[in-house]
């Protein structure tokens, strides 16, 4: 096993999309925020979802979507980061 400070950090690649997923449900207990992910991916919401590696395993995930106010006029753009999520042997 990799020193638990060797941590490499970048964009989650296709291969990963899997391997996301269950950490999602692992790291919280429920299918809820694995749901929401693949959502945001399927309809292109998924701005930067990007994962932590240890051992090349995904040990970690955060994520950023387009976010939309309603009643807000601005022309700016405005992002979400959720879900943030830990393998749980790493939390």
């Amino acid at each position: 096993m990799m020193d638990p400070f060797e941590i490499e950090i970048g964009p989650e690649e296709a291969h990963e999309t899997h391997a996301v997923g269950l950490l999602l449900v692992r790291a919280f207990g429920s299918a809820v925020e694995k749901v929401l992910v693949e959502e945001l991916r399927r309809t292109g919401g998924l701005t930067l979802s990007l994962v932590a590696r240890m051992d090349s395993e995904v040990a970690g995930v955060i994520a950023f979507s387009d976010v939309r106010v309603e009643g807000l006029d601005s022309h700016s753009p405005l992002g979400a980061l959720a879900p943030v999520a830990v393998h749980p042997d790493y939390q």
